[in-house]
């Protein structure tokens, strides 16, 4: 939906501000904290996220485990799915991404994963019709009718890892400066 007067560009900005302004109405400090203790508690974190939120769940692993963390992504309600769910043990966290559409494939996977006792917790835009997990953050990605871009989940996955990283007593700090050095003696072998 195009602001009168306003370039399609600006409109989207003006959309993206405006929900990202609205985030911590939604979720508060005392979220980000809780969820970024189970995540940190958990021996293993799966994130699952099917179409768009496959893109995120996969960006979110990867910081996780550049931070220190064991994390898996599975992209697809698939074998995918079922060979990352095999070693879910009771000790671990599922992380479910759906936005705009239930997904019966991330509510598969959170049904398993309550079964076996593993921790749940979804990331949304959607009060209805989501899986029942142990923790929702719930965040609206823009108004009716306006693009919806992941600029606000993005915004928690990044909160969650900063969060982490300010309690887990330098494990996440350590990890990346060891990411550092990796990178660095890769782009010194090229030169």
């Amino acid at each position: 939906k195009r602001a009168e007067g306003h370039s399609l560009l600006a409109s989207v900005v003006e959309g993206e501000i405006s929900a990202l302004a609205a985030l911590p109405s939604q979720v508060s400090d005392a979220d980000i904290v809780h969820a970024a203790r189970l995540l940190r508690d958990a021996n293993t974190i799966l994130a699952f996220g099917e179409g768009h939120a496959s893109s995120l769940a996969e960006i979110f692993v990867r910081r996780l485990v550049r931070s220190g963390y064991g994390a898996r992504h599975v992209g697809h309600a698939d074998w995918q799915a079922a060979d990352a769910l095999l070693s879910l043990t009771t000790e671990d966290i599922v992380v479910v991404f759906v936005f705009r559409h239930a997904s019966p494939g991330a509510s598969r996977v959170v049904d398993y994963a309550t079964t076996i006792g593993a921790t749940t917790l979804l990331v949304t835009d959607r009060h209805t019709g989501m899986p029942t997990c142990d923790m929702q953050l719930v965040a609206a990605r823009g108004n009716e009718g306006e693009f919806h871009s992941l600029s606000v989940p993005m915004a928690i996955c990044n909160t969650l890892i900063l969060e982490l990283s300010r309690m887990d007593h330098g494990r996440s700090l350590a990890k990346l400066a060891k990411v550092d050095t990796l990178q660095r003696m890769f782009r010194e072998k090229q030169d």
